[in-house]
């Protein structure tokens, strides 16, 4: 076996070598020892060391003599490269222009002994390396505790390089994000392969890949990334990855299971709140409570339907983790079709308010971009128990109907603002006459009037004259009540789509 100089220096079991001087990275593949005293024989250092080859000076040597010099240019007569000596060596300029002219490295190390040993070790018996790495994962897949955070942690700890859980893209998903911008685009490779893997990254760096079998739709992988390629540490880690992957694929087997269950109780629960039609019973409510729903107050449904193919479970956190990056607290519920949800606010909320959560809900959804297509769609405020079904009942056919509106973003709020866009998607369904009357309901505390004046309006297709005759008004009081009725809607009656919504709305509330 061999190693660089910058591999072995990149090695954490020599984490306390350094270069003392030299810039060169060669290559080396043996290694000599010899004390200090014997260094001063040429036919010595001629015996112990040559071409790719290690001199370690087991005793304490002065670098700054001249007979260091003379032990330098007769190691570098035998072919050898490196020379390591024992600390506290002091850094000399001479020196370091001396071994830049040779083309020779001078290693700094605490323990020159233990540091030939383990060196011996890592190029000569790569079979007892690997056995040893062997045994030290299985140690840490025993010592870790349930989870792969912290089985990672554990091998990060044992191994002293960077453990993560990619998906099938070879995006990371457990463990520290070690990628640059290139990287990532080569972890992406990992899709086209199922086998273990090395990759190297565009950063200099290497990834050793190894797939999990958990049994999911679509495995991860487990990988470790090393800053420099060293043939040696490549090989024990790869067997380390195939060691450390049934631990993994075993932790996330059991989570699997448990999000499972907990995906079905949740589903469950909320399936029987939305059908209690009167007041929650005890037993609800004890379970609602468990589950951590508070069922007082104003909630507003949030429905999220994915466009392709998803693991609801497993990417549930995603959704639940990008509405908290915005600021919202709220429960997120696996269904068929995406996820249902809910924030809970302790009063009714003013329409800025509002205004503000569907903002901050949109960018959620813009956290999700990058990874899942979704439509969203965001219910109106309703108080209670039924209020949690009402909503996310408007919320579901707002997200129906987004799918359909790529200029809002796949992206739709039920509010008295852009209702007039939803109400066409709903004449036949529960939430209609409800909307209608939250839309309309300015015009009523202003007085039935104005309702007659609207409805009479529309269906004398927008004319002023028509609907002054046929009320029995000057043609200015008709025209005085439409601007009115626009800044209390907040709508243009001059866009065909609003017109027809506010017919229809008129017609049911009147009905």
């Amino acid at each position: 076996m061999s190693a660089s100089v910058s591999a072995l220096l990149n090695n954490p079991r020599f984490g306390s070598v350094y270069r003392l001087a030299g810039s060169g990275d060669p290559v080396v593949t043996v290694v000599g020892a010899l004390t200090a005293e014997a260094t001063k024989s040429a036919a010595a250092i001629s015996a112990a060391v040559g071409s790719g080859s290690v001199l370690v000076i087991l005793d304490r040597i002065d670098t700054g003599e001249w007979t260091f010099d003379a032990l330098l240019r007769r190691a570098v007569a035998t072919g050898c490269q490196v020379v390591a000596v024992a600390e506290p060596a002091v850094d000399d300029s001479n020196l370091t222009l001396l071994a830049d002219r040779l083309g020779v490295v001078v290693l700094a190390v605490t323990d020159p002994w233990r540091f030939g040993v383990e060196l011996r070790d890592l190029l000569s018996n790569s079979r007892s390396v690997m056995a040893d790495a062997v045994l030290r994962a299985t140690h840490a897949g025993q010592r870790a505790g349930l989870t792969v955070e912290n089985l990672l942690s554990v091998l990060l700890n044992t191994f002293q390089r960077p453990f993560l859980v990619l998906d099938a893209a070879g995006r990371p998903l457990i463990g520290a994000d070690v990628f640059t911008e290139n990287d990532r685009l080569v972890a992406g490779s990992l899709s086209d392969r199922s086998a273990p893997t090395t990759l190297e990254l565009d950063s200099g760096g290497v990834l050793i890949a190894c797939p999990v079998m958990s049994g999911g739709v679509r495995e991860p992988w487990l990988a470790v990334v090393l800053p420099v390629r060293q043939s040696v540490e490549e090989a024990s880690l790869a067997v380390v990855l195939d060691v450390a992957s049934l631990a993994v694929g075993h932790r996330l087997a059991v989570a699997r299971m448990i999000d499972e269950r907990e995906a079905r109780r949740r589903s469950a629960l909320l399936s029987e709140l939305v059908d209690t039609t009167g007041d929650a019973t005890p037993g609800l409510l004890r379970r609602a409570l468990d589950a951590g729903w508070a069922l007082d107050g104003w909630h507003i449904g949030i429905k999220v339907l994915t466009v392709a193919d998803v693991d609801l479970v497993a990417r549930r956190s995603e959704v639940a983790e990008a509405l908290a990056a915005e600021g919202i607290t709220a429960n997120v519920v696996e269904q068929a079709d995406g996820w249902a949800s809910w924030t809970t606010l302790p009063g009714e909320p003013r329409p800025e308010s509002i205004t503000r959560l569907a903002e901050s809900i949109r960018a959620a959804q813009d956290r999700l971009d990058p990874t899942m297509d979704t439509w969203f769609g965001v219910g109106r405020a309703h108080e209670g128990p039924a209020g949690i079904g009402i909503s996310l009942s408007e919320a579901g056919d707002a997200a129906r109907l987004a799918g359909s509106r790529s200029q809002t973003g796949r992206f739709l709020h039920v509010d008295r603002l852009g209702l007039a866009q939803l109400l066409l998607a709903w004449t036949r369904t529960d939430t209609f006459q409800p909307a209608a009357a939250a839309l309309l309901a300015p015009l009523r505390a202003a007085g039935g009037e104005l309702l007659d004046t609207l409805s009479t309006y529309l269906d004398e297709e927008s004319s002023l004259a028509h609907t002054a005759t046929r009320m029995g008004l000057h043609r200015n009081t008709v025209s005085s009540r439409i601007e009115r009725i626009q800044r209390l809607l907040s709508v243009d009656l001059g866009d065909p789509e609003t017109r027809l919504a506010l017919h229809l709305a008129c017609r049911t509330v009147r009905e």
